[in-house]
């Protein structure tokens, strides 16, 4: 979020500034480094790449991850990039050669435990690892809107569309008749994963960020068939256009109503945006 920050708000707000620039990239690294230096502690197995500790440690609170996964493994990868770029353009490149060589070894493991062929599994050692996870491509996706483009810098893009195909096919054409967005977690079986609460819904945010990527990715049709479930859901079956909520489930319940994740639909203008810049 702060590399986000640095490269959306600082770069354009401050331009010409570069005193003010370099004050708060400095601030953002100091704090972004002391992060990832304390989240080593998850880091059990000494590959670089952290593990779950098998509780709801992360935003999912009441869905547990064993050992390394798709979710938190991403993120790891990202912010570690994230860290990369700001230290090498602070001058830091002691730091910055550090970071690459936690992220080169990280990105081995991650693909090693996780990548099956056509998606990221969704842990190590969980009773449904295979589980298809919707978010699973939430850390390339902070980048990837970030950067405006998919490439191969971290993953490789074939493994981002092909995951993202995996995601469509499944939590999507496959859940509630394709009229409610992606599910949480989809079973290889095409049967919703039942782990919990939140493996059961769709979460709007998660679909928008999805649409987005395709969008990123050119694909039109894939993108708006994703939102199109969670936006008619909320607009014309369930009347909670102006109390938005974090999640819905196939029965119809829907909670946390006013919620601020769904506002990742500006993430679908953001990569048209980018689209559009690209071409000119």
């Amino acid at each position: 979020m702060c590399y986000r920050d640095y490269e959306k708000i600082v770069k354009i707000h401050f331009d010409g500034d570069d005193v003010m620039k370099v004050c708060l990239l400095r601030r953002f690294y100091d704090l972004s480094s002391g992060i990832i230096a304390d989240a080593k502690v998850w880091d059990v197995d000494g590959d670089d790449l952290i593990e779950n500790a098998g509780q709801p440690d992360q935003t999912y609170d009441v869905w547990s991850m064993h050992g390394s996964s798709a979710y938190c493994g991403g993120l790891w990868l990202c912010a570690l990039e994230c860290v990369r770029r700001m230290a090498l353009a602070l001058g830091e490149v002691v730091d910055a050669q550090k970071f690459a060589s936690k992220l080169n070894n990280a990105r081995k493991a991650y693909e090693r435990k996780l990548w099956n062929g056509k998606y990221f599994d969704f842990d190590e050692h969980s009773t449904d690892h295979k589980s298809i996870m919707a978010d699973q491509l939430c850390g390339f996706w902070f980048m990837c809107i970030t950067d405006g483009k998919v490439d191969d810098e971290i993953i490789t893009r074939q493994q981002i569309c092909s995951s993202l195909k995996t995601i469509f096919e499944y939590n999507v054409e496959k859940f509630a008749n394709g009229q409610l967005g992606p599910v949480n977690a989809m079973m290889p079986s095409g049967v919703v994963d039942s782990t919990g609460i939140q493996s059961e819904e769709v979460w709007g945010g998660v679909a928008y960020a999805l649409a987005s990527f395709h969008l990123l990715v050119e694909e039109n049709e894939l993108a708006f068939k994703t939102a199109e479930g969670w936006h008619r859901s909320c607009w014309e079956r369930y009347g909670l256009q102006y109390q938005t909520p974090e999640a819905i489930n196939e029965s119809s319940y829907y909670r946390a109503i006013g919620y601020m994740r769904p506002l990742a639909i500006w993430a679908m203008q953001s990569a048209l945006d980018a689209r559009h810049n690209k071409r000119q």
